[in-house]
């Protein structure tokens, strides 16, 4: 039996991504078990755990119904036409997604907060071509939301 400080080291090593402690028959990621990736998606989080699949995955049955704010977020997104290869519209998909986690009442502070800074970057001259400080916010708002889906988890 594992003493409670040895079950809180293991916890904070499996939320950091560090599974070498992980019990295989509890942990996705130490067993091996990954999701499998589409290929045409530019931003597609790291959902390894059956609760976060689960949650990433829309119900067949049920439809997707967006929320006001998902709805809000994906019509400013829409007006502002990035082109293709264009940084900002991984940024674009992320807020689009962090908005529906708002929605559904599953967001936490952090996304929240992610949400409103990528909604000012997006804001920010969006008529102008991307420069490479745009691959740069893309590339730390998707690791920024890999971390959030993995909290969540």
């Amino acid at each position: 039996m594992a003493t409670a400080a040895e079950r809180q080291r293991r916890s904070r090593a499996h939320k950091r991504g560090e599974h070498g402690l992980c019990d295989p028959a509890r942990c996705d990621a130490r067993a091996g078990v990954t999701r499998p990736v589409d290929a045409g998606a530019s931003v597609t989080p790291a959902v390894t755990t059956p609760a976060a699949a689960a949650a990433a995955e829309p119900d067949p049955v049920a439809p997707h119904r967006p929320g006001e704010i998902e709805t809000e977020v994906a019509e400013f997104v829409a007006q502002l036409q990035f082109d293709d290869g264009d940084p900002r519209r991984v940024l674009a998909r992320i807020a689009v997604m962090l908005a529906r986690k708002v929605d559904a009442a599953s967001a936490t502070a952090g996304a929240v907060r992610e949400l409103t800074v990528l909604l000012g970057q997006l804001a920010e001259i969006p008529e102008q071509p991307a420069g490479p400080l745009d691959g740069i916010r893309a590339r730390k708002a998707t690791r920024r939301i890999n971390q959030l889906v993995q909290r969540a988890s």
